[in-house]
Parts: structure tokens; sequence; C-alpha cells
């Protein structure tokens, strides 16, 4: 993830890249149990304009509510200067 997109590799022999440009989110989804709560884990799935359902989905990652803080705050900035 950075300032401007987050992508998703997946694969080493082959490869799949996702990417959403920040500026193009629309969606961002956190999934939590109450023990993922607890161990401060989660999934998250992020989604843009351009495709109705979830495009990057992403399991066991730590610091989920950060994550989307970040994503959260480079979307409205990049809406922002445009």
């Amino acid at each position: 993830m950075t300032d401007l997109r987050t992508r998703l590799h997946r694969g080493w022999l082959s490869r799949s890249i996702t990417e959403v440009w920040h500026r193009d989110v629309r969606n961002v989804q956190i999934e939590q149990t109450f023990f993922q709560r607890v161990l401060g884990v989660g999934s998250i799935g992020v989604s843009s304009a351009a495709q109705s359902s979830i495009e990057i989905e992403v399991s066991g990652m730590r610091n989920v509510d950060k994550i989307k803080g970040i994503i959260d705050k480079n979307r409205i900035s990049s809406r922002v200067a445009a």
C-alpha cells in the first residue's frame, strides 16, 4: 500500500496483480469475528467505482482499522487535490 494505491500480489511462479487507485475507491469493508477482534486481525476488502464486487480481499491482516484509515485518508486527499 502506498499513499496513491493498494496492490495485491499473488503467486510466486505465476503472478497476479490487482491494483486499486485510492482516488477510485468507493468501498472498504472490514470483517472480524469476536475472536479476531481479540487477536487484532481481520479481513479487509477494497472495491472501486469500476467494479461491482470487491477487487482486493485479504484475510488474516493485522490492524485492519489502521489500514482502512490509511486508505480513507488518502482517497479523500486524492479527491481534494484533483
